[in-house]
């Protein structure tokens, strides 16, 4: 695989695998910070659609439905034009959604959860 490289190229491949093995770079740290910002703003949205919504099965409905929306949206690039949609609602739906399946999938049971998850990933397969 080195037979092609320069002695140089070779080291600063090195350097760059062991900097991300140990993530010496910090650019992760932001993704980090963003995504628990935004989960911790849906939090009283959570709480109140938890709350408000006693069936287990309709909570489901409603979170397949929003996750398909974003998926039409993301297909069809609206996440392109927009920064707010980039920066802000690309992630606030996805950890939203999963949250919620948090929350509720204490109550339900492990078949439940394994049929809900199979139907988000074949949402995704579709619009992928």
């Amino acid at each position: 695989m080195f037979l092609f490289f320069s002695q140089k190229e070779i080291i600063i491949f090195i350097f760059d695998y062991f900097k991300k093995l140990f993530i010496i770079g910090w650019n992760w740290i932001v993704w980090v910070i963003r995504v628990y910002l935004i989960c911790s703003l849906l939090t009283p949205i959570v709480f109140y659609f938890n709350d408000k919504i006693e069936s287990c099965k309709m909570k489901f409905l409603i979170l397949l439905a929003i996750y398909a929306l974003y998926e039409v949206l993301v297909f069809f690039g609206i996440n392109d034009s927009s920064m707010i949609f980039n920066f802000i609602i690309a992630y606030a739906i996805p950890y939203g959604i999963i949250y919620v399946l948090g929350m509720v999938s204490k109550k339900t049971s492990p078949n439940d959860d394994l049929k809900i998850s199979i139907i988000f990933f074949m949402i995704s397969i579709v619009f992928s």
